[in-house]
C-alpha cells in the first residue's frame, strides 16, 4: 500500500547499501500550463508546418474553468495535395510529469477548412496567459489495420481567453439576453466573490446551437443552461446528445419559451423527448402585473405590461418524473418540470427575453430565478453593495474555505509509504555503524586494523541483501485502488451518475490500461477517465522517464498510462445503469407521500453491499409562499422550499425504514442544520477544523445553494472564530439544491469500507474487491419525488405575496 515515495524508500535503501543506485523523482512546479512550446498564442496559423490552425474557441463562450473540463475547438487547413487522416493533440502534463496527448483523429481534404472539438480537464493553476501546446501530426495505417501516429505536421500555442477562478459556478446561456441571471455573477470590487452568497455563478451569453460541442465533456463545466433564443433543431445529433447526456448527468436545462414561434414543440426538435409530458396553450395577450411579484419580489406599481404567455397542462397519464407543475398562476401553470436521469428540463411560459419587460428590469434573479434553480442568496444591486458598505464591514472579510478539501487526503496512501521510507532511513542508519566505525572497533580491539576493507566488503554485500530483500518485500504485487465516490439515483429514472476520485496501484513496469465502464454496458453514454491532481498542492514530481501517452476525446473511457510500480489517481464521471441496488419503497402501497393531513408516510428498504452509516432524510413538502427577497443586507435569505431534516445512526441492509417517524414541524426545520453546515474556522487559521464531520462536508456538498449565506455585518461576532465563506471545486454540478423547488424526499448517507460502485479495471482485471483489491467511502444521494405541489402566485388563497419591504 504505496504510492511513488515507495520509490524514495528504496533509493534510500541502496544508498544504505552503497552498492546500488535508484533514481528519485525530482520536483518540478508547473503542472501542465506551460508544458507547451511558448509562443504567440493569438496568432491564426501555426508557426510552422504544413497545416493551418486557427482556435475558433478556447472553451465554451471562450471561457474555461481552473480544474474543469473545457472543449477546444479548431479550423484545420491541410496545404497536401490529397486528403489525409491526422491526429490533432492537445498536450498537457499530468502530476507525475508525463505528458496527456488528448487526441482526435480528422480526415482533412486540400484546401479545405474543417472545425473539430477536442476536450481536456484543466490544470489547477491555470491563469490568464497559460499557453498550452496544440499538435498535427499524420496518421500512418498498419497492415493488420491498426494505426499509428507518425511525423509532426504543424504545432501551435493556444491560451484561453477567459480563466475563471476554481470556486466560480457556470450558467450556459443560449441567446444574447439573460434574462435577469446575470445577477448572480456580482461580486465585491476587493474580492472575486459575491456580495450575499458563497459563490458568484458566471453567465456565459450570447451562445447558438450551433456554438454547442458535440460531447458532453465540452458542457460539463456548467450546472444550468438558459434557452433564451435560438432554434434547437440548428443542434444536429451529436450536439443533441451532447446536451442530453449533460442533462442525464445532472444539468438542468431551462426553456423561456419566446412569445412567437413553435421551435420547442416541432417535430424537428431533436431534444423533444427531454420535455416535460404536457399540453402547451398559447394565450396571446396576458396582463402581466399578477406575475409582478414573482418576478421582481415586489409589488410596487410598474408600468402595465400585455405579453404572450404560454400555459401547461400535465398529461393526464403523466407520471411525476414526466411532468412536474412548479410556478402556476391564474392562467394556470407557467413553469413545468420533466426529471430526466439525475437532472431536469424546466419549461417557463413567460416571455421573460421580450424587449418590454426587459427594459422595465422587472426580472429580479433573488425572486424569480430562485424559485426555478434553487439558490439561494441575495442578488443585491450595486446601489444597495455601497449603501451597505458604508454602513457595516462586509462579508469580504469572511474567511474562505473549501467544502471539498479532504478529497484527495481521503484517497491518499503517503502514511502507508512513510513505513518503506523509515525503513529505508533506519536500514542507512545501521548500515552506516556497522560499515564505519563499529566494524573498524572491532577489528581494532583484536589487532586485525589491515582487514577494514574486507569487513567493509562484507558488511555492505550484507546490506545489499538486506536491502534488496526489503525493496521486495515492499514491492506491490497486484493492482488495488482506493476511492471516495458520490453516487446519485433519482428513484423512477434508468440511470445513476457518479463521480469518483480514486488512487490506483499499478504493480508493473512499463504501460498498464486503466478502463472506466464495464465492456459492452452503458454504450449510449460516453464515460470519461482523467488524471488528477491535488488542488492544495499544484506543484508535481516528475520522474526521469516521463513520457507522453493518448487520451482519446471521443472514447476517455481507457487510459493506457505509464506505470512504475507507484499509485496514480484519477477522477472517473460515469452514467448508466445502477450498479447498487438503491433504496426503494417495500410496495407500491408504501410508496413516499405526504397525506391528506401533511404527514409523510412509506417505507423504504435498501440492498447496498453495507449499512447506510447515519442517513439524512430531508424532506420538501414545497415552496414557501413568503418571500425570499425583502431583507436587509444584513439577514441571511431565505430558503425557497419548505425544508425539513432528520438522522439516523444507521440503517442497514434489508432493513425497513418508516417514513412516519419523520413528521414536518418547526423543530425540524432545516434552518439551524443548514446554518451549522457552514464551518466556523479561526481567522488566524483559515482552514476547516478536524472536529468537522465528514457527513458534515457531504452535506455541505449537497445543498451548497442553500447553505446559511455569509453574514455580511462582521461587526456581530467576537472572538477569533467565525462563520466562513465556502467555495468548492471539486464538486461543481453535484449541487443537489434544485429540488427544493419541487417536494421530494432525499436520502443521505455513507457505506464504507465497500468496493467502488463505478465499474473499473486494469488491464482487463475488474477493481470489484474480489478479482483485485477495492475498498474506500461511498456517499449515497437517493432523491424520490413527491407529488407536486406548485407555488401559487398571482392572488388566491396562499398566494405568494411578495415583500412588504420591497414595496
Amino acid at each position: 500500500m504505496i504510492n511513488r515515495t515507495f520509490l524514495r524508500a528504496v533509493g534510500a535503501i541502496a544508498t544504505a547499501a552503497a552498492i546500488c543506485f535508484l533514481p528519485v523523482v525530482r520536483g518540478v512546479s508547473a503542472q501542465g500550463a506551460d508544458s507547451g512550446e511558448r509562443g504567440d498564442a493569438s496568432a491564426d496559423v501555426a508557426a510552422s508546418g504544413e497545416v493551418a490552425v486557427r482556435v475558433e474557441t478556447f472553451g465554451v463562450g471562450n471561457v474555461v474553468r481552473a480544474g474543469d473540463w473545457a472543449g477546444v475547438r479548431l479550423a484545420l487547413k491541410d496545404s497536401s495535395d490529397r486528403p489525409r487522416t491526422v491526429a490533432v493533440r492537445v498536450h498537457l502534463k499530468d502530476s507525475d510529469g508525463d505528458t496527456a496527448l488528448h487526441t482526435r483523429l480528422v480526415t482533412l481534404n486540400p484546401g479545405m477548412e474543417l472545425g473539430t472539438w477536442l476536450y481536456l480537464r484543466m490544470p489547477w493553476d491555470v491563469v490568464q496567459g497559460s499557453v498550452l501546446r496544440v499538435s498535427i501530426a499524420e496518421v500512418l495505417s498498419e497492415d493488420d489495420g491498426s494505426v499509428r501516429v507518425g511525423r509532426q505536421l504543424s504545432w501551435k500555442p493556444i491560451a484561453a481567453a477567459t480563466v475563471l477562478p476554481a470556486h466560480k459556478a457556470i450558467a450556459y446561456v443560449v441567446g444574447v439576453p439573460t434574462l435577469g441571471l446575470d445577477q448572480y455573477s456580482m461580486t465585491l470590487r476587493d474580492r472575486d466573490v459575491p456580495a450575499a452568497a458563497h459563490e458568484a455563478m458566471q453567465t456565459i451569453s450570447g451562445l447558438t446551437p450551433e456554438s454547442l460541442p458535440d460531447m458532453w465533456t465540452g458542457l460539463g463545466a456548467g450546472e444550468v443552461m438558459l434557452w433564451s433564443e435560438g432554434d434547437p433543431s440548428l443542434l444536429g445529433e451529436e450536439r443533441a446528445q451532447a446536451v442530453r447526456e449533460w442533462v442525464n448527468r445532472g444539468g438542468h436545462l431551462v426553456v423561456v419559451l419566446p412569445g412567437v414561434g413553435g421551435a420547442w414543440t416541432s417535430p424537428t426538435n431533436p431534444l423533444a423527448d427531454l420535455l416535460p409530458a404536457c399540453r402547451i396553450d398559447r394565450l396571446a395577450e396576458v396582463e402581466m402585473s399578477p406575475y409582478r411579484v414573482l418576478l421582481s419580489g415586489s409589488s410596487a406599481a410598474r408600468e402595465s405590461l400585455s405579453l404572450p404567455l404560454h400555459r401547461f397542462t400535465p398529461l393526464r397519464d403523466a407520471s411525476v418524473g414526466d411532468a412536474t407543475a412548479v410556478l402556476t398562476g391564474p392562467h394556470g401553470v407557467i413553469s413545468v418540470r420533466r426529471l430526466v436521469g439525475t437532472g431536469m428540463v424546466t419549461l417557463i411560459g413567460l416571455d421573460l427575453s421580450n424587449r418590454k419587460l426587459t427594459r422595465a428590469g422587472w426580472v429580479r434573479a433573488d425572486a424569480f430565478w430562485s424559485r426555478i434553480l434553487g439558490r439561494r442568496g441575495a442578488t443585491p444591486t450595486q446601489a444597495e453593495i455601497e449603501a451597505s458598505l458604508s454602513k457595516r464591514v462586509m462579508g469580504s472579510s469572511s474567511p474562505e474555505v473549501w467544502v471539498d478539501e479532504r478529497i484527495m487526503a481521503t484517497i491518499s496512501k503517503s502514511r502507508e509509504a512513510g513505513v518503506g521510507v523509515l525503513l529505508g532511513l533506519v536500514l542507512f542508519a545501521a548500515y552506516w555503524v556497522m560499515a564505519g566505525p563499529l566494524s573498524f572497533y572491532v577489528l581494532r580491539a583484536r589487532g586485525l586494523e589491515r582487514h577494514a576493507w574486507i569487513g567493509f566488503v562484507i558488511v555492505s554485500g550484507l546490506f545489499t541483501a538486506f536491502a534488496w530483500a526489503g525493496a521486495q518485500s515492499l514491492r506491490p504485487k497486484r493492482e488495488e485502488a482506493w476511492h471516495l465516490t458520490i453516487l446519485d439515483h433519482v428513484f423512477g429514472q434508468p440511470v445513476s451518475r457518479a463521480r469518483t476520485f480514486v488512487s490506483v496501484l499499478l504493480p508493473q513496469y512499463g504501460d498498464q490500461r486503466v478502463t472506466l465502464g464495464q465492456a459492452g454496458t452503458d454504450t449510449r453514454w460516453s464515460q470519461a477517465l482523467t488524471p488528477l491532481s491535488d488542488p492544495m498542492s499544484p506543484s508535481i514530481a516528475a520522474f526521469p522517464d516521463s513520457r507522453g501517452y493518448t487520451s482519446d476525446v471521443r472514447s476517455m473511457t481507457d487510459l493506457v498510462v505509464p506505470a512504475r510500480s507507484t499509485i496514480k489517481t484519477f477522477q472517473g464521471d460515469w452514467l448508466g445503469g445502477p450498479r447498487w441496488s438503491m433504496p426503494r419503497p417495500v410496495s407500491s402501497e408504501a410508496s413516499p407521500r405526504l397525506d391528506s393531513t401533511g404527514r409523510l408516510v412509506g417505507t423504504l428498504t435498501h440492498d447496498l453491499p453495507g449499512a447506510l452509516v447515519n442517513p439524512r432524510v430531508i424532506l420538501v413538502t414545497g415552496q414557501v409562499s413568503e418571500g425570499v427577497v425583502g431583507r436587509t443586507l444584513a439577514v441571511s435569505p431565505a430558503v425557497v422550499g419548505k425544508v425539513y431534516a432528520w438522522a439516523e445512526p444507521t440503517w442497514e441492509a434489508g432493513t425497513a425504514l418508516d417514513l412516519s417517524k419523520f413528521q414536518p414541524g418547526p423543530s425540524a426545520l432545516a434552518t439551524k442544520r443548514l446554518a451549522d453546515l457552514v464551518p466556523k474556522v479561526s481567522i488566524l487559521n483559515q482552514s476547516i477544523p478536524a472536529s468537522v464531520k465528514d457527513d458534515d462536508l457531504d452535506d455541505a456538498m449537497a445543498l451548497f445553494g442553500i447553505l446559511e449565506q455569509p453574514e455580511l455585518d462582521r461587526s456581530a461576532f467576537s472572538g477569533t472564530t467565525v462563520p466562513s465563506t465556502v467555495h468548492r471545486r471539486m464538486t461543481h454540478t453535484l449541487d443537489l439544491s434544485r429540488w427544493v423547488t419541487q417536494p421530494c424526499v432525499i436520502v443521505i448517507g455513507t457505506v464504507v469500507g465497500e468496493a467502488n460502485p463505478v465499474p473499473m479495471s486494469v488491464d482487463g482485471v475488474p477493481l470489484d474487491g474480489r478479482s483485485r483489491p477495492s475498498s474506500g467511502r461511498t456517499v449515497v444521494r437517493w432523491v424520490y419525488p413527491l407529488a407536486a405541489s406548485p407555488l401559487v402566485v398571482g392572488g388566491g388563497p396562499g398566494a405568494y405575496a411578495g415583500d412588504a419591504s420591497r414595496n
